[in-house]
C-alpha cells in the first residue's frame, strides 16, 4: 500500500514539474497570461526538454500524459548523472544556447 501511494506522488510530483516546465518556458515575458495562451505558446515551439538526475523511467509516464493532455507538445526526457547534465546546461548557457527548459536534480 505504502509503495503505491509513493509511487502515485512520485507520478504527481513529474506532472507537476513538467507542467511548471511549460508554464515558465512559455511565460518569459513576465505577464499575466492564461493557460490557453501558454499553451498555444508552448504549441508553437512544439516541445519541452527535461533533464533528470537518474533514470527516465520514473519520469516516461508523466511525459506520455502530459503529451496527452497538451497534442502538439512532446516532451523530451534525458536521464544521467547529475554532475553530467549539469556541465551539459553549462556548455548551454556558455555557448548562448539553452537547450533544456527544465533539470530536476536529486544532488549537484
Amino acid at each position: 500500500m505504502e509503495y503505491r501511494f509513493v509511487a502515485s506522488l512520485r507520478h504527481g510530483l513529474a506532472h507537476t514539474a513538467l507542467l511548471l516546465a511549460a508554464l515558465i518556458h512559455c511565460a518569459a515575458p513576465a505577464r499575466a497570461q492564461n493557460l490557453d495562451a501558454l499553451y498555444q505558446k508552448a504549441k508553437a515551439e512544439g516541445s519541452i526538454v527535461l533533464y533528470a538526475g537518474g533514470p527516465t523511467a520514473p519520469w516516461d509516464t508523466a511525459a506520455k500524459d502530459f503529451s496527452a493532455r497538451y497534442p502538439g507538445v512532446s516532451v523530451s526526457v534525458t536521464g544521467g548523472f547529475s554532475n553530467v547534465l549539469d556541465a551539459k546546461i553549462d556548455a548551454q548557457l556558455k555557448g548562448g544556447k539553452l537547450e533544456v527548459d527544465l533539470a530536476v536534480f536529486p544532488t549537484l
